[in-house]
């Protein structure tokens, strides 16, 4: 498994596509494509097939996403766009949990002076 542009096949065909998020620092962290691309947005990334978040964008892209989930703490999805709470819409995940694997990449990176990769 490489990168961007994992494909999982069925007989139906791909089902989705996937970012692995790599460091020297840190283990790999593997993202759903539209989390992955929510949260190179956040931090002013292009959600490209291939990409580089270096040392000294890190506090930058970490304040970013900390303003962010506070913003949203506690919005489900339904509610961002103001239609009502429905039974499904119980088991969500919020934002603050989907980024923290992220951040805690973030941080490790920091600490041992490492870029993050993804798509390489």
């Amino acid at each position: 498994m490489i990168g961007l542009g994992v494909f999982f096949h069925t007989k139906l065909g791909p089902i989705f596509m996937l970012y692995k998020f790599k460091s020297q620092a840190t283990g790999e962290l593997i993202m759903f494509e539209e989390h992955a691309k929510t949260i190179l947005e956040i931090i002013g990334k292009e959600p490209s097939p291939k990409g580089i978040l270096v040392l000294g964008d890190m506090p930058e892209a970490l304040a970013a996403l900390e303003s962010v989930t506070k913003e949203r703490e506690g919005v489900k999805p339904s509610q961002a766009n103001g239609s009502e709470l429905h039974e499904e819409d119980t088991n969500w995940v919020s934002l603050r949990q989907r980024v923290a694997p992220f951040k805690q990449m973030i941080r490790q990176c920091m600490l041992e002076k490492q870029p993050i990769v993804w798509g390489v």
